[in-house]
């Protein structure tokens, strides 16, 4: 039985994926982690919403990180492949999962927050970037 997947484009299945398993979600949310994680390891602490404001313009001036990952995931992934996966990531199991996954992860990285102690960080930063000149 053919079904609608099997007259897309390679491409096409790759933007498929992403959207069933909220990865393009996941994907375009990069620049704010990467900017908010980036800043605050350099030790600047500002406002949330000035850093959201820098990951956009980050954003607008960078290529779409879906048109990014098509290529990559094309080569990883046959069209039959990425069909497979789309079912499967279309599954109720899979699909609640999504809906809480912005939960997991808030739990996940709160619970992460409290077991590291700031000796921890700063040690491992002096070993990799010697004492003090980070």
């Amino acid at each position: 039985m053919e079904t609608i997947y099997e007259a897309m484009s390679h491409e096409d299945l790759v933007r498929q994926l992403l959207a069933v398993a909220h990865t393009g979600d996941s994907l375009e949310g990069y620049w704010g982690d990467f900017t908010a994680t980036f800043l605050e390891f350099l030790g600047v602490r500002i406002d949330k919403e000035i850093v959201w404001k820098i990951a956009r313009d980050l954003q607008r001036e960078m290529p779409s990180v879906i048109d990014v990952a098509i290529p990559i995931y094309t080569k990883h992934f046959s069209p039959q492949e990425l069909i497979t996966l789309i079912e499967f990531c279309s599954s109720p199991v899979i699909a609640k999962m999504n809906n809480i996954r912005p939960q997991l992860k808030l739990e996940v990285s709160t619970s992460m927050g409290y077991l590291v102690r700031p000796e921890t960080l700063t040690g491992v930063l002096d070993k990799h970037l010697g004492a003090g000149k980070w």
